[in-house]
């Protein structure tokens, strides 16, 4: 089995190993980028929402106090107020007074803003919850109107005079405004007008009065100052500025798939199955933390292979390749060096061991097998046999054919010797036309017998040198461990003794030109 025959493929899984070590590395880093990107950007427009809502809470308190240092009804300064607001803020919809106004006093209220302010002016109701008609405003205890809005705009006429306390959701956030004392929004709604809006109040004190003056009957201020925020423009620079994140800011008091509760929400960003089987999906869930705008910012991010430097990825790859091709000439010619140092090796083992002309175990190699056969035998209580073998006038085959003849009479011999022979046995050339064989692990003597008989009647057949048929005989002497010797020296002595006596009891056979 020739050796390094899996060091292609070893260097294969090594090359991809490495490749795709090097790979995972700038793909995680590329992901680690996203994902600080995505908190870097989370975080300034989590920073953007809580500051624009801070501001409008300023603003609406700065709305109140401007009221109440104004006094009643000093609608020149209050608008001047709110219109420098409304230049520097494009988000703030309107701003608006809420009053209340006790039933007795309703018909004089009314008559009373018709001369000073809009000649039809009417305290009326409208149906938020419902089917949003305009309808005259229910007998109650008292109303809420709305007298005043800056700006004035076309059509804004029909909003004077409504009724706040109307409507259920509205109520609720001016009672808890009443609570606090402080600037309370609204659950997010459709204006008259059609957009989408949330409303800031503000309970107005005046300076200077205590509040156990104030007719606080019905858990209410006397008035209110309101902020209208139109939700579309509020945050709609800084929330559509990063269009492949999905952007839900809501109402604490509603869940993130709740519309009714919903200020602001973007488009689903596409992204395939196996991106989102591959890639991790970035989450950013956080509240506001502001008492008159409870909101939640919920940002949500389905990386994809976009947030993978594939360039640098492409250059990585081919370089690898570069580089692996390099590897595989290295290993070849590393392969190639190795083969041919282990042939060279292997040849001079070889010739070490082996005898060149026939190729059979020389005299060095024939002694360490006998060595280690004895040692086999010994340990398995065995026999071991020997055949120390001549052949029969081989020198007037040299002198009359020549060496070459000679050499391959011995080379046919040695063939021909192998054809009698087990496989596992070992057949040597001592010297000159000398062979011997081990017969390990034979019953007895009648299989060395067997053995014999069968080379000698091998030879009985005559060899073809040069067209000419020549008749070769053999003498065989045998010997068998541990009944004719114990040691390697002895066997081979003993068996050497008794080919002399073959050769001398046989007869020469004859030669034929």
């Amino acid at each position: 089995m020739k050796p390094f025959k899996s060091l292609y493929p070893l260097v294969t899984l090594v090359w991809l190993f490495l490749m795709l070590m090097l790979s995972g590395i700038v793909i995680n880093s590329n992901i680690n980028i996203a994902k600080d990107d995505f908190n870097d950007k989370t975080i300034n427009l989590f920073n953007t929402v809580s500051d624009q809502v801070k501001i409008n809470e300023t603003i609406v308190e700065g709305f109140a106090a401007t009221i109440s240092a104004a006094g009643n009804r000093n609608w020149k300064q209050i608008r001047e107020y709110a219109k420098q607001m409304l230049t520097r803020y494009p988000h703030i919809f309107n701003f608006e007074i809420t009053e209340k106004i006790r039933h007795k006093d309703k018909t004089r209220f009314e008559h009373h803003l018709q001369t000073s302010v809009f000649k039809e002016f009417k305290i009326r109701q409208f149906t938020y919850e419902t089917n949003r008609q305009w309808k005259e405003a229910a007998t109650k205890e008292f109303y809420m109107p709305i007298t005043f809005m800056e700006p004035f705009r076309a059509g804004s006429e029909k909003i004077l005079g409504l009724d706040v306390s109307s409507s259920s959701f509205l109520m609720t956030s001016l009672k808890k405004a009443m609570t606090t004392h402080a600037s309370i929004s609204t659950m997010p709604f459709t204006l008259v007008e059609g957009d989408l809006a949330y409303l800031i109040y503000k309970p107005i004190v005046k300076y200077g009065i205590e509040t156990t003056s104030h007719d606080h009957s019905y858990q209410l201020e006397n008035s209110y100052a309101i902020l209208v925020i139109l939700a579309k423009s509020l945050f709609k620079e800084a929330l559509t500025s990063s269009p492949e994140y999905q952007i839900n800011l809501f109402h604490s008091d509603f869940s993130a798939g709740e519309n009714k509760g919903t200020l602001f929400k973007s488009t689903d960003t596409q992204s395939t199955s196996l991106e989102s089987l591959l890639f991790p999906k970035l989450i950013f869930y956080r509240k506001i933390d502001n008492n008159s705008q409870p909101f939640i910012l919920s940002i949500e991010h389905q990386l994809g292979w976009d947030a993978l430097n594939l360039w640098l990825l492409i250059i990585i790859w081919s370089a690898g390749f570069i580089s692996f091709f390099v590897m595989l000439h290295y290993a070849k010619a590393h392969h190639q060096l190795s083969l041919q140092r282990l042939k060279e090796t292997e040849n001079l083992f070889y010739l070490a061991n082996h005898d060149e002309l026939t190729g059979l175990a020389n005299r060095n190699f024939l002694l360490d097998r006998l060595k280690h056969a004895l040692i086999q035998a010994k340990r398995s209580n065995t026999q071991l046999g020997i055949l120390f073998m001549d052949l029969n006038n081989f020198k007037p085959i040299n002198d009359n054919y020549g060496h070459a003849a000679g050499d391959q009479l011995l080379r046919d011999t040695s063939n021909r010797i192998l054809s009698c022979i087990r496989t596992g046995d070992t057949l040597s050339r001592r010297s000159g036309d000398e062979f011997i064989l081990i017969l390990e692990n034979i019953q007895d003597q009648a299989s060395v017998k067997l053995v014999v008989d069968k080379i000698k009647f091998a030879f009985d057949k005559p060899f073809s040198i040069d067209r000419k048929q020549l008749n070769i005989g053999i003498s065989i002497g045998t010997s068998i461990f541990p009944i004719d010797a114990q040691t390697e020296e002895d066997l081979l002595s003993a068996a050497d003794k008794n080919m002399y006596l073959d050769k001398q009891s046989s007869k020469s056979p004859s030669k034929k030109a």
